[in-house]
């Protein structure tokens, strides 16, 4: 009983709570001033950590040492291969959730941005308002809502924020519609539509590579089953690939086997990703 009732209270505790520019845009869709987001407003995310190439190294160089007198240098190699397999592989899978949520995020921006814009708001008012849902361009609206505001260089400002093409041809587009009275709400419109059509033929691609991506995975558990099956059978497989020098070897031969096939099929679908 304690315990489902600390699971509840860090539940309650954990659980996303709505912030204020998520009500004004749900307010939005509800008053029909804006096109109801093929999902929900993104709720608060955990910060996703992207662990760096040299980070990868440094920890699989760390976990190996730490190995090597537990049972020899090959058992040390061994680690060292599965932490880098392991981290790269969720390193990876970062950024393309990241990839995603940059494109949602964009969307959501642009589409409560021309919703602000058509109401007759301010232009700072109405990129403060898209910061609120920007996400990961959090930084490059409230740049953009800080120099219209002050009346100062609004490409300048979006560039100096890390701003992608998009961004920044909208805020080109914002400065010429600021100097010679041009319309926005079209450009607004045409880079929404890209951003739609990226997503769309994202997701098609990752329904494509679904499957050989799950195919991969299934592929490099295998050997974790069979040392599964193998101890539940009584065969005590982790004695004789631990505490026998034959054992060692053919464990991290195996493994840097199963981690080059690894590394070669994700290297296939990223070159499928690419050519998209």
């Amino acid at each position: 009983m304690t315990i489902a009732l600390l699971a509840l209270a860090i539940a309650v505790l954990a659980w996303p709570a709505q912030r204020p520019y998520e009500r004004r845009l749900l307010g939005l869709v509800g008053a029909a001033r804006l096109a109801a987001p093929p999902s929900r407003p993104p709720l608060r995310r955990w910060r996703r950590v992207i662990p760096s190439r040299l980070a990868i190294c440094v920890a699989a160089l760390a976990l190996g040492g730490l190995s090597t007198p537990w049972h020899g240098p090959l058992v040390g190699v061994t680690v060292a291969a599965v932490t880098a397999l392991g981290l790269s592989g969720g390193a990876r899978a970062a950024r393309r959730a990241v990839s995603r949520s940059g494109d949602r995020d964009l969307s959501a921006a642009l589409r409560l941005l021309r919703a602000e814009l058509d109401v007759g708001s301010s232009g700072a008012v109405a990129l403060a308002a898209a910061a609120g849902v920007a996400g990961t361009h959090r930084r490059v609206f409230e740049a953009a809502a800080g120099a219209v505001g002050e009346g100062g260089d609004v490409v300048g400002a979006v560039s100096a924020a890390g701003a992608g093409p998009e961004l920044i041809v909208i805020a080109q587009a914002w400065h010429l519609a600021a100097t010679l009275g041009l319309p926005l709400a079209g450009v607004l419109a045409r880079v929404d539509d890209d951003v739609q059509s990226r997503r769309d033929q994202a997701r098609v691609v990752a329904s494509a590579l679904a499957g050989p991506r799950s195919s991969g995975a299934l592929l490099a558990g295998l050997p974790v089953l069979g040392i599964v099956l193998g101890l539940a059978m009584g065969a005590q497989p982790l004695q004789v690939l631990l505490d026998t020098g034959g054992g060692r070897l053919l464990l991290c031969a195996g493994v840097l086997l199963d981690a080059v096939g690894v590394l070669w099929t994700a290297r296939l679908i990223s070159s499928a990703e690419v050519r998209r």
